[in-house]
C-alpha cells in the first residue's frame, strides 16, 4: 500500500473519530463548523508539507546531477525549498497537528 493511501486512510479515520467525539460531547447535536474547518486546515497543511518535501528531494537530485552555473542555481532553489518546508513544519507544530 502506498504511503499516500495510508496517510489518506489515517486522515479519514481521524476525521470520523473527531466527528464521533464531537457528537458525543455535544449530546448528538453535532455542528460541523469548527471541527470541519480544523480538519481541512490540517489536511491542507499536511499536503503542503508533503509537496515541500518532494520539492526538496527533486531539487537535491537536480543539484547532484548538474554542473557549474546550473549547480549554483539548483543550490539556491534547494535552499528556498528547504526554507518553505521548515516554515510549513513550524506552522504544523504551532497549530498542534
Amino acid at each position: 500500500m502506498k504511503i499516500r493511501n495510508l496517510i489518506t486512510t489515517g486522515l479519514m479515520v481521524a476525521g470520523f473519530a473527531t466527528m464521533a467525539q464531537a457528537q458525543s460531547y455535544y449530546g448528538g447535536g453535532y455542528t460541523p463548523g469548527p471541527v470541519g474547518r480544523d480538519l481541512h486546515q490540517r489536511s491542507v497543511s499536511i499536503a503542503r508539507v508533503e509537496a515541500d518535501r518532494r520539492a526538496v528531494e527533486h531539487e537535491r537530485w537536480e543539484m547532484n546531477h548538474s554542473r557549474g552555473f546550473a549547480a549554483r542555481r539548483e543550490a539556491l532553489e534547494l535552499r528556498a525549498a528547504r526554507e518553505r518546508l521548515e516554515c510549513d513544519r513550524r506552522e504544523l507544530n504551532r497549530r498542534g497537528y
